[in-house]
């Protein structure tokens, strides 16, 4: 029975999955390593893997007795905490190279955890579902990427970028959505991607993540919960492509604004006709404006339209590097910022007006008419 109890016990950890060293024990414990294993246990039983990682640099230098600069495991652990400890050296660098503990790292990844908590302390309880707007659809599809992403960045060990995706991305995302939503998101998405964002961090910060799982009422503890998967149907390029629009015009309008230095109280975003869109895509496969203009002018649509056409053309082959192969059509990119409307009203305190560049009159209508695919006409009164 004892000699059952201990090849169970040598079968739970063998064979084991990873051996992990820095890249000073190359020559001695893990050559040996293969050696011993290769000399007394059979193939199956072998390491599946054999791992060489940096070393823990302190505020830019190697740890050392004679530069006074060696800070104890125990000493880190009482200061910062082990959760702030073990993020900071795993997102410092990728597992090959040196990782930087520094102060200022450890502060902020600190700060940041403390933002989150609150975040999900004031959204534990939150309840009810609303119709999803484009900006709920943005948050859902960056969620599933996330989680995709970080999946497989764990299965190649890829850590850092796990941390990036899970926890700096999904900061930022967060915030631009409370942003966007003045604060008043939808409940039923802002509970989902919490709840998966706990699942995530929980190898990196597990004794937050336990506390946090308690608070959103997880089911028994985020150490044995199943790891999330993402839903594939949900990860949606156009609805991200749409946001990256919005925060666009947010830049240009401000740029606009600094320029005039004037404070709108009025401003009118005018929308790409879909021939367009047709044009834009024919000069990012040609390359070239010339060739872009000659197989423009074989479609009867464009050539009924020869003259905007051949002026639009070359504008958009001088900046060929920014034209992106994704398009989104006319009513995509109407709704998305009639969706942004009161949002960008909130942002520069005026009213916001969203329309098809054909709807404009006037002054407006000179404007209107450099609307190109992506990118408004923006008039400002």
């Amino acid at each position: 029975a004892e000699i059952e109890a201990i090849r169970k016990e040598f079968l739970y950890w063998y064979p084991l999955d990873s051996r992990h060293s820095a890249g000073d024990l190359i020559h001695n414990h893990l050559t040996f390593l293969v050696f011993n294993h290769v000399a007394i246990f059979p193939q199956e039983l072998w390491p599946r893997q054999t791992v060489t990682n940096g070393f823990v640099l302190m505020e830019g230098s190697k740890m050392s007795k004679s530069m006074g600069n060696i800070l104890p495991l125990r000493e880190a652990i009482r200061k910062y905490g082990a959760d702030i400890v073990r993020f900071s050296v795993v997102s410092g660098a990728e597992l090959s190279a040196d990782s930087d503990f520094n102060q200022a790292m450890a502060d902020g990844v600190a700060s940041r955890i403390a933002w989150m908590m609150a975040l999900i302390r004031e959204n534990a309880d939150a309840t009810g579902s609303e119709e999803k707007r484009s900006i709920d659809r943005w948050l859902l599809s960056k969620l599933n990427r996330k989680i995709r992403n970080s999946t497989s960045n764990f299965a190649t060990l890829s850590l850092r970028e796990v941390l990036q995706e899970a926890f700096y991305n999904s900061i930022n995302e967060l915030k631009w959505y409370f942003r966007r939503t003045g604060g008043k998101g939808n409940p039923e998405v802002i509970s989902g991607y919490l709840r998966n964002w706990v699942l995530l961090m929980a190898p990196f910060t597990p004794h937050v993540a336990e506390e946090l799982w308690e608070l959103l009422k997880g089911e028994g503890f985020v150490s044995t919960a199943k790891w999330p998967s993402a839903d594939e149907k949900l990860i949606d390029e156009r609805a991200e492509f749409a946001e990256e629009i919005v925060a666009r015009i947010i830049d240009d309008i401000g740029n606009i604004v600094k320029l005039t230095g004037k404070k709108p109280s009025r401003i009118s975003l005018f929308i790409a006709e879909e021939w367009k869109r047709k044009a834009y895509s024919i000069v990012r496969e040609e390359k070239r404006a010339d060739l872009a203009i000659k197989r423009a002018m074989a479609d009867a649509e464009l050539k009924a339209k020869a003259k905007e056409v051949t002026k639009l053309i070359p504008l958009l082959a001088k900046d060929l590097g920014s034209l992106s192969p994704l398009v989104l059509n006319a009513e995509e990119e109407l709704n998305a910022l009639s969706d942004a409307a009161e949002f960008l009203g909130r942002e520069f305190g005026a009213e916001v007006s969203v329309k098809m560049e054909g709807m404009a009159e006037g002054e407006a209508g000179k404007k209107a008419a450099n609307a190109k695919p992506m990118k408004p006409s923006i008039f400002l009164e």
